[in-house]
This record gives C-alpha cells, structure tokens and sequence, in this order.
C-alpha cells in the first residue's frame, strides 16, 4: 500500500487532493484491489496519455482512465486509447492482442451522457464509481461496480487537507482594479476562474505582473494569465482576456495532432452588453499567440468547436453537440491539467 495520500476535507465528505492523488492510489494498490499487474502509467500512444495500463489473466490488457471528478467524454478518451493501442500494439512481448482489450472508467460519478455513449459504443467500458469514507480514525477507498454493484473496499493511508476553497486568498488589489474595468458577468466569471485554478493544486502561485495576473509555478510553468487590453473600435473599452497555456496542433485539419503547449487567448465572436468572455461559446476563438511575438495578428487561430472536436478527436456531426459544452470550464480545465503534467 502506498504510505502516505493527500486527501482533503469537502463540505460534503472527503476528496482525494487531485487527480494525481487518485492515481498514485490506484497504481499502488492494482494488485491489491483488482489482481492486475501494473505495467505502465501515463503511457503515451499516438498522442493519447493512457493513465493506468495493466495486465490481467493471461496477459490481457487493460486500460484504466480515472476522473477526480464527473466527466462526460471518459467513454470518447476510452475508445481513443483502445484505437491508438490496437493500432501501434505496445508491450507486445507482455501483451496478448488476441484477447480483448478491458477498459475501465474510475469518477466518483457518472453523468447521464456516459450512459449513452457507452450504449451505443461497440466497446465493453466498465464503470466503477468510488467514494471516501471515514470509519473511526480509518479511512477507506470504496469502488463499486455500477452495472453489477460488486464493491471493492481498500484502507488509505491519509494526510489529512483541509479544503482550500475558504483558504485561498483575496483578490489582489491589482485583479481588483481590473476587474472594475469589466462587466459584472465577466468580473464574476473570472472570479469564479481564479477560486477554481488557485483550488487546483496547492503548488499553483498567483503574481500580479505589470498589467496582468499570471497563475502558475514560477516563469517556466506557466498556466493561465488575465489581463486587460484596449479596444480598437471604442474608446474608453477595456476588453478581458483569459489567457491559458493549452495544446497546440500544427495541423489545423487533423486530429490527434496536438504535441506542444501554447499561450492561447480566449475571445468571444460576439460582445452583447459588453460581455465578452461570458458569452464564450462552440462559435467563439483560440488564438495562439506567444508572448514574445511583435505581431499584431495570432499565428494560429480555431473557432472553439474546431478546436475542441481537434483535441477530442472527432470530426463534424459527430457526438458529442459542442452546443452542450461549458466552453470556459473545459479550456480552463484541460489548462489545469496539462500544467500539473509539466510539473
């Protein structure tokens, strides 16, 4: 058993710190809760980043994607890992490929698309839904099977974490001041950003630079960065800008393509009332732009669908609608995740 993992105190129960937290877990104790064999973690196939790879009986491959939190599109990232695997065959001196690939969602729920999706997916996805519980001093990881209801219980070894979301700290006066430029709905809307990116990982640092807020760890782990900038058509207007450090593709037509991190301004196609970034949606812009460029213009830009359909790997008029997408919670936290990964 792993010795030590960092949990932290909700409202409602106990949660494991980050996702990193629920792998390390898991990974430590495959053996002990399913009767796998570790084989790789993080795994790298085709572009895809496989959290868990381990063997079964009779070396069959299973792959394991875990969630600290509800996801709709774990079915989607199941069925690239299993195409990029059954394509590229990694391991095959310890993998047998005749049998079938087992894959296994782990989330501490599941929303109704996940039903769906599995449902009409010619693939076997097994859901195991997991929960914290506290019996006397002891603290326990709980899996229970959703289709079956078999449950497997393992011991955690624990740090306790309190909750950050009351511990963060207030706005510096510099956010403050800028907010004030902006509309109230993208003034909260940010707000909500900042307790969700500083909440992420007790490592994420907030520095107030000249004209912006950057959020990161130190210069070279940059993450996400607001600031403000001049409108070209109306005087006096202070546009928001949400800037967050995301995958880039070089090819703006073909998926599975994104192999480096850039700085990538959110912008809104269209400014109702003023409010730009709260009305983000599947028509709006990524831009890429480094900080060190001159230019005025993006060296690369997507409209937000084809950006998302490009990273999720579908193509027009496939599933999922983008229409039902929060498109700043899933930029902000794909972000998140891809800088824990640079860590």
């Amino acid at each position: 058993m792993i010795s030590y993992v960092n949990l932290r105190k909700t409202g409602t129960g106990w949660e494991f710190e980050n996702e990193a937290a629920l792998e390390d877990f898991v990974w430590a104790n495959l053996t002990q809760i399913f009767g796998l064999t570790p084989l790789k973690r993080q795994h790298t196939v085709k572009g895809q980043f496989c959290d868990i790879l381990a063997l079964g009986e009779n070396k069959q491959l299973v792959v394991l994607e875990l969630k600290n939190v509800e996801d709709r599109y774990v079915v989607q990232q199941l069925t690239r890992y299993y195409h990029a695997l059954r394509e590229e065959m990694p391991f095959n001196e310890e993998v047998d490929y005749e049998q079938p690939i087992g894959l296994i969602a782990i989330a501490p729920s599941f929303h109704r698309d996940n039903f769906t999706d599995r449902k009409y997916n010619h693939l076997s996805v097994q859901f195991l839904q997991f929960q914290i519980f506290a019996d006397g001093e002891k603290f326990y990881l709980q899996l229970k099977d959703v289709d079956s209801n078999k449950v497997w219980q393992v011991e955690i070894s624990y740090q306790e974490r309190e909750s950050n979301y009351d511990n963060i700290p207030g706005p510096p006066r510099a956010l403050l001041n800028l907010l004030s430029k902006f509309s109230d709905a993208d003034s909260q809307l940010l707000l909500r950003m900042r307790q969700k990116i500083l909440t992420f990982d007790k490592r994420m640092q907030e520095e107030v630079e000249s004209g912006s807020i950057s959020y990161g760890k130190g210069k070279s782990k940059p993450c996400a960065e607001i600031m403000g900038k001049k409108s070209t058509y109306r005087k006096n207007l202070i546009i928001p800008r949400l800037i967050l450090w995301l995958p880039i593709s070089p090819d703006l037509n073909k998926i599975n393509s994104f192999n480096r991190i850039g700085r990538m301004i959110i912008s809104s196609k269209s400014f109702p009332r003023n409010s730009f970034l709260s009305h983000i949606d599947q028509y709006s812009y990524v831009a890429y732009k480094p900080k060190e460029s001159r230019s005025h213009s993006a060296n690369q830009y997507w409209s937000i669908e084809q950006y998302i359909r490009l990273y999720l790997g579908t193509e027009e008029d496939v599933y999922p609608p983008l229409g039902d997408i929060d498109c700043i919670n899933f930029l902000v936290e794909l972000a998140l995740t891809e800088w824990l990964k640079r860590l």
